[in-house]
């Protein structure tokens, strides 16, 4: 855990249901869950009604297809306060190349116009 780093980072479980296995600070202040709160959790703890069911599920597709993959969605945190937020995930490999877990990096923006920057880029966890 890179407690310094300000990107917000969730680590998941690479098999459905996808549950949460590590969270850095930045998470934790964002999303209003300790770690230990969300350990076995599922992302399901911050969404709600206005989270974009169909972009969630067209997301994880990219995913089981091996690609790194982003939306913008809409997302609550443990109080219930919604917030926009820039995700970009991508798989975690081990050295023999199988996909372990997945990370997220969430970045909360203030409008659902915002573009992701470098949406090309890789992930640099």
């Amino acid at each position: 855990r890179n407690e310094q780093d300000p990107r917000a980072i969730v680590i998941t479980e690479a098999n459905v249901p996808f549950r949460i296995v590590s969270v850095n600070q930045s998470w934790e202040q964002l999303c209003g869950y300790s770690q230990n709160e969300c350990n076995g959790l599922t992302l399901e703890c911050i969404q709600g009604p206005e989270t974009n069911k169909s972009a969630v599920t067209a997301l994880m597709s990219q995913l089981m297809m091996g690609e790194e993959a982003g939306t913008v969605l809409a997302n609550y945190d443990k109080g219930g306060r919604k917030f926009h937020n820039r995700l970009r995930v991508g798989p975690l490999k081990n050295d023999i190349g199988e996909v372990t877990h997945f990370v997220g990096v969430l970045k909360e923006v203030n409008e659902l116009g915002e573009h992701f920057e470098g949406a090309g880029s890789k992930i640099h966890a």
